[in-house]
């Protein structure tokens, strides 16, 4: 005898592809709007993450210039660069008389600094030409620049050390520039690239009064902010969000290193630092990321790089996954035995009965009947089978 799939068996074997098909579209479906709500939700947590950022980049700016400004304004400080100023070339430099001035002008510088969170501090002759300086990144923390026969030397000593006994020839710090061109002066921030990060620069005219209240410059005070792997990595720590700094050179300062940023795309550079900055979104294998390019002077943009793992996401979808599952069990668990119930009823028997009547008149029992009650398709059949 041939063996075949029962029509019962059949029925129950599409309800339970169906229930399985339609929970797997629900998996799918909840699966994507969980996606696409942390999607959502990181965006919002960029525009807070950059928005942290616009704050500090421009009250940084604005302390520059207000302490670049308080600077230039101390009677001290014009009167050393106003003095300093004076001698016509390298041959009229006198180290005895302009050394000690400069040697004072740099502590002050570092004295400055400290206080106002500065961390270079620099004075520019009108010409340009480089007199004193603080800065925090270099070993040798405070320098001059001097003459000897004519021939330029620099002198440096340690941070905070102000005898002269301690000072000795040395070398400019390698972002430190000897020569200030003074025609690109704008009363406005720049941005560089240095080796520890980037730098926000602001240039300050030093201006001599005279009594008819006439003035001229007498030199330039240049005021910097290193931004590096303290400020990206503070920056990460108040919004909850790992960030990274990448330079020009391509250097990278912060937490986010899985991100290849050349895999990004072009990314649109901002001229100014605005109030809210407007960054780029990625959904990328891993992370939700978002990107904005800050224009560098003479170099190629920094990029401020942002990304939230993806590891909450996919263990929400694997536990929505798992629910759909357990409920696909279950779904089995109790649909399975009320539908062989149902389909005994509904298919076995009113089947059987009809298989029986067949059987009977097989064997010549013409007078067998099928009694089968109600309107559907099995009864009519029924009921033609007495009525043949």
């Amino acid at each position: 005898m041939r063996r075949f799939i029962s029509i019962k068996n059949k029925l129950l074997l599409l309800l339970l592809v169906s229930i399985a098909l339609i929970l797997l579209l629900i998996g799918l479906s909840l699966g994507y709007l969980i996606e696409q709500y942390f999607e959502r939700n990181a965006q919002q947590d960029f525009a807070r993450f950059y928005g942290e950022l616009s704050e500090q980049l421009l009250l940084q700016e604005e302390n520059l210039k207000t302490q670049g400004q308080r600077l230039s304004r101390r009677s001290d400080v014009i009167s050393s660069v106003n003095m300093i100023s004076r001698y016509a070339s390298a041959e009229d430099y006198r180290p005895l008389v302009y050394d000690s001035e400069k040697r004072s002008l740099a502590h002050s510088f570092y004295n400055e600094a400290r206080a106002a969170g500065i961390d270079q501090i620099v004075a520019y002759d009108s010409s340009g030409e480089l007199i004193a300086y603080y800065s925090v990144a270099a070993e040798a923390g405070m320098g001059y620049l001097s003459y000897q026969e004519g021939q330029p030397r620099t002198v440096v000593t340690r941070s905070g050390e102000y005898d002269a006994l301690s000072w000795h020839d040395g070398e400019l710090p390698g972002e430190l520039a000897s020569r200030y061109e003074a025609g690109l002066h704008r009363d406005l921030a720049r941005y560089r690239s240095v080796g520890q990060g980037i730098v926000i620069e602001h240039v300050t005219p030093v201006y001599r009064t005279f009594a008819d209240g006439s003035r001229t410059t007498v030199g330039y005070l240049q005021v910097k902010k290193l931004l590096g792997s303290d400020f990206i990595n503070g920056l990460s720590d108040k919004t909850g969000i790992h960030g990274s700094l990448i330079t020009a050179e391509g250097k990278r300062f912060g937490r986010l290193d899985d991100i290849d940023i050349d895999k990004l795309g072009p990314i649109e550079t901002t001229s100014a630092v605005k109030l809210h900055l407007p960054f780029q979104h990625y959904n990328l294998t891993g992370y939700f990321a978002a990107a904005v390019a800050i224009e560098l002077h003479d170099s190629g943009p920094a990029i401020v790089l942002a990304g939230l793992p993806k590891s909450v996401v996919d263990q929400a979808v694997d536990e929505t996954f798992s629910a759909v599952l357990v409920v696909l069990l279950l779904s089995a668990a109790l649909i399975l035995p009320l539908g062989i119930v149902v389909s005994r009823k509904t298919f076995s028997q009113p089947l059987a009965k009809l298989l029986t009547g067949v059987e009977s008149l097989q064997r010549g029992e013409y007078g067998a009947q099928v009694t089968l009650k109600g309107n559907d398709e099995l009864s009519t059949v029924a009921r033609a089978f007495n009525d043949m």
